[in-house]
């Protein structure tokens, strides 16, 4: 039986300013001298550090005691959401957290996980924060533009980590160029995976697998590289499995033109829209 690496988590009542939080919160054991740094979170204005990214989520990188952290803010969550986190489901940071730790476990690159903090006022979530270490990584959409010559052993190695992910029960339900970072050079690429918070963990599925590579928007010949290379690593026919991939690919984009189309005449019928994510829309933080 795997070792639980985190600590258990912790629930308190903390004062910020004027009003009185619910908080709970978990810090890896390794990490416990920035416990105090860490339950200063929720009293900052703005993240500590330089701000790397700002948008849905805010990510920034500060260097505590020599330690460099990423530290990332979910503060654009709809107030049915701030409910749900509160009562129902776990937050987004502490999914983060947790499947940190599940990737590490079956031995999957991701940043170490730190902490994560809640803070709840009746029962609902107010800020979130995951902390994680600083990784310096390219993301795979940096490698998009090389030409087949330069980049072909690199899809096939991503084929061949695509299949090793989902045969450890592995479903990264944003699984795409930005949340995939490149570790090493040729020929010995491995991948480090980030923005793990939308994620679930189950027994080897051949459906869900070519499913959960849908979100990968590259080039038609790349993604035929990867599918190649996943087909050969799980003995599988290759014209199978990419198209099955390209099947659940064009379906999803089919989805988003519809719900583009249903948002423009919610504009024009005078209907508010929320923001919603598409496959190309990952920050590619944490």
């Amino acid at each position: 039986m795997k070792k639980k690496l985190y600590s258990k988590e912790e629930s308190v009542q903390k004062q910020y300013g004027k009003s009185k939080f619910r908080i709970q919160k978990a810090i890896n054991p390794s990490f416990d001298a920035l416990s105090d740094f860490v339950a200063s979170l929720p009293d900052s204005k703005s993240l500590p550090g330089k701000t790397i990214y700002s948008g849905r989520n805010d990510v920034s990188v500060v260097e505590i005691d020599g330690i460099r952290l990423s530290i990332k803010s979910y503060n654009r969550l709809t107030d049915v959401n701030r409910l749900l986190y509160g009562t129902l489901r776990k937050s987004k940071a502490q999914r983060a957290y947790e499947h940190a730790f599940a990737l590490t476990n079956r031995g999957i690159e991701t940043p170490m996980p730190v902490a994560f903090i809640d803070c709840f006022k009746h029962r609902i979530l107010q800020k979130s924060y995951f902390i994680c270490l600083y990784v310096n990584y390219p993301p795979l959409s940096d490698f998009i533009a090389r030409p087949i010559a330069e980049s072909e052993a690199l899809f096939r190695a991503l084929g061949r980590f695509t299949y090793r992910l989902h045969l450890c029960g592995v479903y990264h339900n944003d699984y795409n160029m930005g949340n995939i970072l490149v570790m090493n050079s040729a020929p010995d690429y491995d991948f480090c995976l980030i923005d793990n918070n939308r994620m679930h963990f189950g027994k080897y599925s051949r459906r869900k697998s070519m499913k959960s590579m849908r979100r990968m928007i590259i080039p038609a010949d790349r993604y035929a590289i990867v599918g190649a290379a996943y087909a050969e690593a799980s003995q599988t026919s290759d014209i199978g499995t990419v198209s099955k991939m390209l099947f659940y690919r064009d379906a999803l984009a089919l989805f988003y033109r519809f719900k583009q189309k249903v948002k423009k005449l919610r504009h024009l019928l005078g209907f508010k829209s929320r923001h919603h994510s598409t496959p190309e829309s990952s920050t590619g933080s944490l």
